[in-house]
């Protein structure tokens, strides 16, 4: 029961990307959470921050985030994940688009509130069109990033 919980946490993130549903996204997490995106250093952050981030870069985007294959190990109060997935971001507007094909791997720990993500981690297998349609590169995006900090 609780693999099939933990799931649908997953399932949950990735509609909640797609709906740019902050709140939704919020109930996911623990109050504090580390993050990591294809290789780059982890980094420790309260989850409102992070996900302020997230739907900073999807914008205007439309996006469809699949989550499947899931991989979990249990022990005791806390659980890892493996899983794949594969999100596509489309500008409506261009017609451009980039498509992420990778996997999340995910740590989990049961709270009062049930489980919640304590660590959310994108490892990118690999990817076709513009990442160019994240606006990673702009003013607003940096500002955003100097928010997080290497845990410990």
């Amino acid at each position: 029961m609780d693999e099939i919980r933990i799931a649908a946490l997953l399932a949950a993130y990735g509609q909640g990307m797609d709906l740019k549903d902050a709140a939704l996204l919020r109930s996911l997490f623990a109050p504090r959470a580390t993050f990591r995106f294809a290789g780059a250093p982890a980094f420790e952050a309260d989850p409102a921050d992070f996900i302020a981030l997230s739907l900073h870069l999807l914008g205007p985007l439309r996006s469809l985030h699949q989550v499947s294959n899931p991989r979990i190990e249990l022990d005791g109060a806390t659980a890892r994940g493996t899983f794949s997935v594969t999100a596509w971001h489309l500008d409506a507007g261009t017609r451009v688009e980039w498509i992420l094909h990778g996997l999340y791997r995910e740590a989990f720990a049961l709270t009062p509130a049930g489980w919640r993500i304590v660590h959310h981690e994108v490892e990118e297998l690999y990817d076709t069109g513009d990442r160019g349609v994240l606006r990673l590169g702009s003013a607003d995006t940096r500002e955003l990033f100097r928010r997080f900090r290497a845990p410990g």
